[in-house]
């Protein structure tokens, strides 16, 4: 008579595993030769070749490959050919002068982009007026208190700039800018 008898130690008891109906049949090809098309040379640096080769691998799992001997050159030579180049090429943004002539701001002759290489700042593009061409940018990392509270109302009036989340500050940042492209313009015609 252990009084310990009766008390939940905290462990459960391990639960018994079901039984399949049918046999597990894995979805990868494993341990079979798959025959792969794939392009002759990298797409890299060649991106106006078509050819393309069958190359033969054999997946041993979901982290192993391996790969006929023959097609051993044809693997060396494309990881050579996108080494020489830095990896896989980057897709360059747009010029200035190649955005399409629609303003999607409160200021006419303007379009507002996120910047996807520096992944931090906005930029204004003037397609219009005395300023056609010119880049203006606003990164969220200098946003201010002084900035924040200039365009919190438009978004976010009950948020301080302490309190307020990356998206909101964000979304600040794109005001901002609007609001001092439109005083570039301003003082332009005045």
């Amino acid at each position: 008579m252990n009084q310990l008898d009766n008390v939940d130690d905290g462990h459960k008891q391990a639960r018994q595993p079901t039984k399949r109906k049918t046999p597990y049949k894995p979805k990868r090809a494993c341990n079979q030769i798959v025959a792969l098309t794939m392009l002759a040379v990298a797409a890299s640096p060649f991106p106006s070749c078509q050819q393309v080769r069958e190359i033969k691998v054999y997946p041993k799992g979901t982290n192993q490959l391996w790969l006929m001997e023959e097609d051993l050159a044809w693997l060396v030579e494309s990881v050579a050919y996108e080494v020489a180049i830095g990896g896989v090429a980057e897709e360059t943004a747009q010029p200035a002068h190649a955005i399409s002539p629609t303003a999607n701001c409160a200021v006419p002759g303007v379009h507002i982009r996120w910047d996807f290489q520096s992944t931090d700042m906005w930029e204004a593009i003037f397609f219009s007026g005395p300023r056609q061409g010119q880049t203006v940018r606003s990164k969220i990392t200098s946003l201010s208190v002084v900035k924040w509270n200039k365009v919190r109302d438009h978004f976010a009036p009950q948020t301080t700039f302490e309190d307020a989340t990356p998206e909101q500050k964000k979304t600040a940042v794109w005001h901002y800018l609007e609001m001092y492209c439109k005083e570039l313009t301003e003082n332009d015609t005045a």
